[in-house]
């Protein structure tokens, strides 16, 4: 009888065990089916491609895409080109992954000229890099202000407080030299 109840235990754990490893074979096979296992996509290189280029490689490969900013403007680039992605190029995807574009703004953004005349120097250059503009010439006239701003120039010509101007644009000052 105990000969009878072991051999139908050796049995039932060999069923059980044949059961776990087919269980166990058909889930990882399956799963390799679905997951497309070992099947990869390189990511092109889209820097610097113009958005409608970019879609085009992109289809080609079997991917997809998503634009995630274009808030900054880069003037050695073509309007909506590529600046970034991510993944990064060269890098092993699955077929129909998202990737993520970072695109060059259409046009440069405009900023505010700051009030800077009667303000020194010293003062004006962090109120100019904070907006965006950069410090041409500076010019030295007559005037009892030293290193007092009298005067903002851009291309040659005179510009007042609140003029929207392209971010990045270099201004011109005309400045007192403290004398009489």
């Amino acid at each position: 009888m105990v000969k009878r109840i072991t051999i139908l235990l050796l049995r039932h754990i060999i069923i059980v065990g044949i059961i776990i490893a087919a269980l166990y074979w058909g889930i990882n096979f399956s799963l390799k089916q679905y997951t497309r296992h070992n099947e990869y996509h390189l990511v092109p290189s889209l820097n610097g491609l113009s958005l409608h280029q970019a879609i085009i490689e992109l289809k080609d490969q079997e991917l997809r895409f998503q634009v995630i900013d274009s808030s900054q403007f880069f003037q050695h680039l073509p309007p909506i080109s590529v600046i970034d992605q991510i993944p990064k190029a060269n890098s092993k995807v699955k077929k129909n992954r998202l990737i993520y574009l970072t695109i060059n703004r259409s046009s440069q953004p405009l900023v505010v000229l700051p009030e800077l005349v009667q303000v020194t120097l010293r003062n004006a250059k962090s109120m100019i890099k904070a907006s965006g503009l950069v410090i041409g010439d500076t010019t030295y006239i007559e005037n009892i202000g030293k290193d007092m701003i009298l005067q903002v120039n851009f291309q040659g010509t005179e510009v007042q407080s609140g003029f929207r101007l392209p971010k990045g644009s270099t201004i011109d000052l005309v400045l007192g030299n403290g004398g009489p």
